[in-house]
């Protein structure tokens, strides 16, 4: 299959599909035998078909949870989902040059960085850094939005939180980056928000 001709809904089926045989406990030949294409890759450049903006957690490897080989996937990880600059640009890269038309922003249950933040607002105030109080502070807007909510989910307030974060993660992308912009308003780049549940292997695309 030639990536560059996907869209970002065929984009995101191949997703569904791939997480539906790790969640069997099957994989696809391309997966298994995708270092045959490294060759093909190394002569003719990368075509990944999906962007996947995804937490550090050791827990969360994308390529295995979807089922997919090398040179199908554009992986971005860092620690709470976050997009700062250097990730939004990542995501521009893979967009506007590689033409992967799908971004998904997949937060995960049991999310360590919003767990942290969710507790330095709500009396744990240790102190841990400014490296990590900064990485805190850019999740910080989401759980502030679920402890404020007024229509408050019967769902425990850590996945709550979680889910903020990956839609406010997904708004950044789109507000902050021009290039994006442009790229769905031509329908050839779509902002997809994921979370991925630890506890049975499921990626939950959200509505």
């Amino acid at each position: 299959m030639n990536k560059l001709n996907v869209g970002w809904q065929e984009a995101k089926e191949l997703l569904t599909i791939g997480n539906e045989r790790f969640i069997a406990g099957l994989r696809s030949t391309e997966a298994l035998l995708g270092n045959v294409r490294l060759k093909e890759l190394a002569e003719n450049g990368q075509r990944p078909f999906a962007i996947i903006l995804s937490c550090s957690d050791s827990r969360v490897p994308a390529e295995l949870l979807f089922d997919r080989g090398f040179g199908d996937l554009f992986v971005v990880r860092v620690a709470g989902n976050i997009a700062q600059p250097s990730q939004i640009a990542s995501i521009e890269y893979a967009a506007k040059v590689l033409q992967a038309p799908l971004c998904v922003v997949m937060g995960h249950s049991q999310c360590g960085a919003v767990q942290a933040t969710l507790n330095s607002e709500t009396g744990d105030k240790a102190e841990l850094g400014p490296n990590l109080n900064l990485l805190f502070g850019l999740i910080r807007p989401a759980v502030a939005r679920c402890l404020s909510a007024t229509d408050k989910s019967s769902a425990p307030m850590l996945d709550r939180c979680i889910e903020e974060n990956v839609k406010g993660t997904a708004n950044k992308i789109l507000k902050e980056s021009s290039i994006l912009r442009t790229l769905a308003a031509e329908a050839r780049f779509h902002v997809a928000e994921a979370v991925f549940r630890l506890e049975s292997g499921k990626v939950e695309f959200l509505p």
